[in-house]
């Protein structure tokens, strides 16, 4: 190629931000194609607000999902919107340092420090929605504002890390009546 032996030969690689600039009704069409290709049925209506709602936090409510869907639903995130997924156990986090000694939270910080062109999800399966403030505490506010980075500094030891725009955080809420999110139904 006579561009990379003048040495002009330029790689672009392209950030998973900018399929937003899509036409949003092609990207929910993606969202569902991929989760129906991995047997998870959604409504149209889900699929927009949680698309909708994607664009503009990182932090997500979900319930009704069966052990089966919730593994389907990593790959669905996958396959739409690129990037890593990383999954926790809830049933076992009762603190912020619970949280801190989990190797696949610490995997998610790594990896979405590492590649900030690549979305990394991190899924955490199993969390009453009464423990997310214990556990979550002083992520939160950074979770909730998608724009901006934020450094965090939490833990006994107080270390500080650095929430990118690119890290999702999807709590897979157990099938309890009183907790409120976002429904992906079967139709």
């Amino acid at each position: 190629d006579e561009e990379e032996a003048l040495g002009t030969h330029k790689e672009v690689k392209k950030k998973n931000y900018d399929f937003f600039s899509l036409n949003f009704h092609g990207v929910v069409k993606r969202f569902t194609d991929s989760c129906l290709a991995h047997s998870i049925q959604v409504k149209e209506e889900g699929a927009t607000d949680f698309v909708a709602h994607f664009d503009s936090s990182r932090l997500f409510l979900l319930k009704d999902f069966s052990s089966m869907l919730k593994d389907n639903f990593a790959y669905a995130l996958k396959t739409t919107f690129g990037g890593d997924c990383y999954t926790l156990d809830g049933t076992n986090l009762y603190s912020i340092d619970d949280l801190l000694a989990s190797p696949n939270f610490a995997k998610s910080m790594e990896k979405a420090s590492e590649e900030e062109d690549l979305f990394t999800f991190c899924l955490v399966d199993n969390l009453p929605s009464a423990r997310i403030k214990e556990v979550f505490g002083p992520f939160l506010d950074a979770l909730v504002d998608r724009n901006n980075r934020h450094k965090v500094r939490a833990g006994k030891d107080g270390k500080t890390f650095t929430i990118t725009p690119n890290l999702v955080f999807l709590f897979l809420l157990p099938d309890k009546k009183g907790d409120n999110g976002y429904y992906l139904e079967k139709e």
